[in-house]
């Protein structure tokens, strides 16, 4: 693939990741103002993580048997513009968690294949799987500005109309892009299970995916309803947008110099201190009500460190057969604390209220850095 092709497949992504953070951080305050309860609210961010879940893997396996790699992230977006119409036409709370729902069985269709296009051909694929993630947090990080300062002034349904838009555009770059199919591929079984009975009796495997669900199960236990919870504390939609955007930017600007400390100063300990920072940092929400301290808190992200640090770990313990799948299940294990947690979190919200979650996920991120100290053993670095 070309250099342009490659170009216009990042500025697709960009605008596709622009249609997602224009609505998403403020669709819980929009279906809060419409009545919904706050469990139904959790169901926002279960419902497609259990869909993802299952999802993924299946349109990752088609794609891989079929190799129309482009066809499948036009799907994807299509389905996103299905599901901003009907956002666009319903006031029923329900109705944007049985839409988001149907429609994310066809949104998974998406990121596979889109990492599969960009690398499959390239000849960088590293880098080019580094551009990819940066071309999502520039997406995410304008789209989570204006989303704010669009949906403070007026309707939500402006930034629908604008996530529309945003994904016939992305639909518009991509149809012109080039796709290089692969001929002359072995036949293979449709999905092939040796490789995941391998990792499951792993047991140098096992605690990374435990401490990667715990850690995401802690987070959204709050996060979920975070954006509500600056709303009633007085925090403006503007800055629940800049604290979303401050989160990408972040992301963006860390992830390298991350992955270069994983390298030399070792996994474990990068895993630890990601997981100690983030309950730290959530416990000190508890000891404020001032919604721009709580905006910049809650803008401080820690995934980056579990995230890159495990995937170093799967890659450490993992033969080059297995490793796919290894990092495959690393996807799987946050999608299913995305489940739980939010759920967990709607149930208990109502004893509890929103505050009272903040010391249940700081617990919940704690028990997991003592996962990771007690269980997880790290290779010795060879020099």
């Amino acid at each position: 693939m070309k250099n342009e092709g490659l170009i216009s497949i990042y500025l697709s992504y960009i605008l596709y990741n622009l249609s997602i953070g224009i609505y998403s951080g403020f669709l819980p305050i929009h279906l809060y103002s419409l009545g919904a309860s706050l469990f139904i609210v959790s169901l926002l961010s279960a419902v497609p993580a259990l869909i993802t879940v299952f999802a993924t893997p299946f349109w990752g396996m088609i794609s891989h048997k079929i190799q129309f790699r482009k066809m499948f992230i036009i799907l994807g977006l299509v389905a996103k513009i299905f599901c901003f119409i009907i956002f666009i036409l319903t006031n029923i709370p329900l109705n944007y968690i049985i839409s988001l729902g149907f429609f994310t069985i066809f949104i998974c269709a998406l990121e596979p294949n889109l990492q599969s296009l960009v690398t499959q051909t390239s000849s960088k694929a590293g880098r080019a799987s580094g551009l990819l993630l940066t071309s999502r947090s520039i997406g995410s990080s304008l789209g989570a500005i204006m989303g704010g300062i669009l949906f403070e002034n007026s309707s939500i349904r402006i930034n629908f109309i604008l996530g529309i838009l945003f994904s016939i555009l992305s639909i518009g770059i991509l149809v012109k892009v080039k796709e290089k199919h692969i001929l002359n591929r072995e036949d293979s079984k449709l999905f092939e299970v040796a490789s995941y009975k391998t990792i499951i009796k792993d047991k140098n495997l096992i605690p990374i995916y435990i401490s990667n669900f715990l850690y995401f199960f802690g987070n959204v236990i709050f996060g979920t309803f975070v954006s509500i919870y600056l709303s009633e504390i007085g925090g403006s939609k503007t800055l629940i947008g800049l604290s979303n955007s401050f989160i990408s930017i972040i992301t963006l600007i860390s992830s390298t110099p991350i992955g270069i400390l994983v390298d030399k100063i070792g996994r474990k300990p990068i895993l630890t201190f990601g997981f100690f920072c983030c309950a730290l940092f959530n416990s000190f929400l508890y000891f404020t009500n001032d919604p721009l301290i709580t905006a910049v808190i809650w803008g401080i992200p820690f995934h980056q460190y579990i995230t890159i640090s495990s995937m170093s770990l799967i890659s450490d313990n993992t033969s080059e057969k297995n490793r796919a799948a290894g990092l495959g299940l690393l996807i799987i294990t946050p999608s299913i604390g995305r489940v739980v947690g939010p759920i967990l979190g709607g149930l208990l919200v109502d004893s509890l209220t929103m505050k009272g979650l903040i010391p249940v996920s700081a617990l919940i991120l704690t028990l997991g850095g003592l996962c990771v100290l007690l269980t997880i053993k790290e290779k010795p670095k060879i020099f």
